[in-house]
């Protein structure tokens, strides 16, 4: 389980404090660590007075291997892939120092012991205990694909048991989907026994496929309690694989034909993920296309032997807290460590990563997949007093809703309230001239921003302007990025500026010619990630020391677009600066473990606060964000208070207060409207046949009154009246393989304009 530390034991790694050791692997190190997280603002009945801290498992790595040249790089780079998966299903990536010595990345923590572990300690699990767990690998497997990643070295030892379920872990050795190679040259990685006949000879053939092939060795392993390649030999292991040699005699007839199916040798014969969960979980095995395939209800059928191995695990780790020995003092921070820092410490601040249950005073309560400490003092402000939480400066800008809503896959939640005004009024037209277009780009598009006239989208490559009549390229702005440096998200002003990343400076260029016009210069040491201009002035979010999109101290700054001059800056330790937004007159910031800040864009303040809570913010500055026991919370702008509960969770919202939310039933999943400012359900309907079956914020756009439901071959427009079908416009199938992420999507009057990867199109809106 866990060790205790000794004299020689790592003591502090970055922010985190550790408090016991859980191992070594192929990389390093694992150790048990905290995370202060500050003051509890406002403490509930029968709350532990104090602070709080989170516990994570913080991997180093081992000087041997960090000595290689591309080491950081691949580190930084692999690192960021995985810190883009958001599941229950899987452990969450918090944070990562490639520059650190030793190099280190913090994950949540999961108190209970591996697949492997549990197998070996009480054996084979009962068949509806491998249902279950089957089911939620499938679906952690669907998360992690659906982030364009692959896990390549699915295991027993990388599956976690807790309390409420499986976690799937060290997906962090990924290969991005973008064909970049993020693991060195000519090394495969992978297992032996869990490996795919493809993944044994590397190449470009390893897809989604051969991680379901991993995940029917472990459905196997788990109903069997040995793996169906398993031998005395590597090399006959190898040559099993080869030759579909597997022996399944331990393997329930139930789980025979889901394990024979994933284990195919050709990848083509394999079922996708959605499949192999309809296969295990009758709950989720709707013919409805769409079907919502979440967890069913209830307690996780784990078997009295598994169950008491995770109740070992939690009291473990509970008295591995309370035994542990104070922390070494934090070092001095050296001066000028982060522009316009304090010469005082800056407070901890109040915060929670996403979690699954609490400790306090010793106490644990419900699964601890992640575990909060009540230990610190009370709720203290930036200057050391008081806390309170201001309300936005009446001088703050609240400027009216442009024509077009910028969207961009690098927002993390800001683009997601994704509506745009009826075509034809004031700001929203189409283009002159336009007809339907699709073009191919000399390098893949990730974010882009739109005006009537122009289409302007950054990637590995540089920034590239577009006309939207006809898709015709205006211009390239190439940049000189090192291997995993941002391609900063540009933002357009009207139709006279755009503002282009230049290492750490900011570059104003012309928007019809890209020509520079004026240099800001950025803060030493950061680098800009992204950019909103609205109403006379230019917010950026500049990346810090902790990597490419890291929640490490990260920077905000407000430019007068008139003269360059900044009129504020802010650093957030664990913000996320792609997550700048700004909506109902205050900047919308997300943080790790799903916080959100809202700060005054007057000032830079903070005005509110929230934790656990940043999934889709509405264009009057609401956050919208999943109840425990289902529906959607929301929080009021500027104090981010909870006001009420909605049904379903919201996929767009518009600037009447009316969203489109997902709903789930036994029969799969349905589309409904509300009225966020009354709760009521204005109709509900069947969700369109062929929507993917992970829709989320990004596949619904509102348009005035309609409804539009991105699907991979076609839009189709509902009306926001009645949810009726009010046309229907084919689109050309550019969306990823894995179908789960609908393309970059910008409306401009009535026309619709779709970018993925290397492919961009314009369709007229149905």
């Amino acid at each position: 389980m866990i060790e205790q530390l000794d004299g020689a034991s790592v003591r502090r790694l970055g922010p985190y404090v550790t408090v016991g050791r859980l191992g070594a692997g192929g990389m390093g190190e694992v150790h048990l660590a905290r995370l202060d997280l500050g003051p509890v603002p406002e403490p509930g009945p029968g709350a532990v007075p104090g602070g709080r801290v989170v516990l994570a498992a913080v991997k180093t790595i081992r000087a041997d291997v960090e000595a290689d040249a591309d080491f950081r790089v691949r580190f930084r780079r692999e690192a960021e892939a995985a810190r883009s998966v958001r599941s229950p299903y899987t452990a969450e990536l918090l944070s990562a120092a490639p520059d650190d010595d030793p190099p280190w990345l913090a994950t949540e923590y999961v108190a209970g012991p591996s697949l492997a572990d549990a197998v070996a300690r009480s054996g084979p699990l009962p068949v509806a205990a491998v249902r279950a767990l089957g089911a939620d690998l499938a679906r952690a497997l669907r998360a992690i694909h659906g982030a364009r990643i692959l896990h390549r070295d699915l295991k027993p030892a990388n599956v976690l048991l807790a309390a409420d379920g499986p976690k799937v872990i060290d997906f962090g050795i990924a290969r991005a989907f973008d064909g970049t190679a993020l693991t060195a040259t000519g090394l495969v990685v992978g297992s032996p026994g869990f490996m795919s006949p493809e993944h044994l000879v590397g190449g470009e053939a390893v897809g989604t496929a051969s991680d379901v092939f991993a995940l029917g060795a472990v459905i196997a392993y788990a109903a069997s309690g040995r793996g169906p390649f398993d031998d005395g030999e590597l090399v006959a292991v190898f040559h099993r694989i080869a030759q579909g040699d597997a022996r399944l005699d331990g393997v329930p007839g139930e789980l025979l034909p889901v394990v024979r199916a994933c284990l195919a040798q050709a990848p083509a014969d394999r079922p996708t993920t959605d499949e192999v969960l309809r296969m295990l979980d009758e709950a989720a095995a709707s013919p409805r296309p769409g079907a919502v395939l979440g967890r069913r209800p209830g307690a996780f059928p784990w078997n009295a032997a598994v169950a008491d191995l995770i109740a070992a695990h939690e009291d473990a780790t509970r008295r591995c807290v309370e035994n542990a020995p104070p922390p070494a003092p934090v070092p001095a921070a050296p001066p000028g460590n982060a522009p316009g820092a304090a010469a005082a410490a800056p407070r901890r601040r109040s915060r929670a990563f996403r979690v699954g249950a609490a400790v306090a005073a010793g106490l644990v309560v419900g699964p601890l997949t992640a575990v909060l400490l009540n230990v610190l003092g009370p709720d203290r402000t930036d200057d050391g007093g008081p806390s309170a939480a201001p309300t936005p400066s009446p001088s703050s800008p609240a400027p009216e809703p442009d024509g077009v809503e910028a969207v961009s896959a690098s927002t993390r939640f800001g683009a997601h309230t994704l509506a745009y005004p009826e075509p034809g009024t004031a700001g929203s037209r189409r283009p002159g001239g336009w007809k339907p277009w699709d073009v191919t780009t000399d390098a893949p598009l990730h974010g882009c921003v739109a005006t009537v006239g122009h289409l302007v989208c950054s990637g590995p490559e540089g920034v590239e302007a577009r006309r939207t009549a006809d898709g015709t390229l205006m211009w390239k702005h190439p940049l000189a990025l090192r291997p995993g440096e941002p391609a900063m998200v540009p933002a357009v002003s009207g139709d006279e500026r755009v503002y282009l990343p230049e290492g750490s400076d900011v570059l104003v260029a012309g928007l019809d010619d890209g020509r520079p016009v004026a240099r800001w210069a950025g803060p030493a040491g950061f680098l800009p990630e992204m950019a909103v201009a609205t109403q006379g002035v230019v917010y950026i979010g500049y990346q810090g020391r902790g990597g490419v999109g890291f929640a490490a101290q990260m920077l905000f700054r407000a430019y007068r677009e008139s003269d360059g001059t900044m009129l504020w800056e802010k650093s957030l330790d664990s913000a996320y600066p792609a997550s700048l937004t700004l909506a109902g007159g205050v900047l919308n910031v997300q943080g790790a473990g799903a916080d959100s800040w809202q700060l005054d864009p007057a000032t830079g303040r903070v005005a509110a606060e929230s934790e656990l809570c940043a999934d889709t913010v509405g264009p009057n500055g609401d956050l919208y964000c999943s109840a425990p026991g289902g529906g959607t919370r929301i929080l009021a702008r500027g104090t981010l208070k909870e006001v009420r509960t909605v049904p379903g969770y919201p996929l767009a919202v518009n600037g009447d207060g009316i969203a489109v939310s997902l709903t789930e039933n036994t029969a799969g999943a349905d589309l409904m409207a509300v009225d966020v400012t009354t709760g009521e359900v204005l109709w509900t309907r069947a969700a369109p046949e062929g929507m993917p079956s992970n829709v989320g914020t990004g596949n619904v756009l509102l348009v005035g009154d309609a409804a539009l439901v991105l699907l991979p071959d076609r839009v189709v427009s509902l009306s926001l009246d009645d949810g009726g079908v009010r046309g229907v416009r084919e689109t050309a199938d550019i969306w990823a393989e894995d179908r789960y992420t609908p393309p970059r999507s910008l409306v401009v009057g009535d026309v619709l304009m779709l970018v993925e990867g290397e492919r961009a199109v314009s369709v007229a809106l149905p």
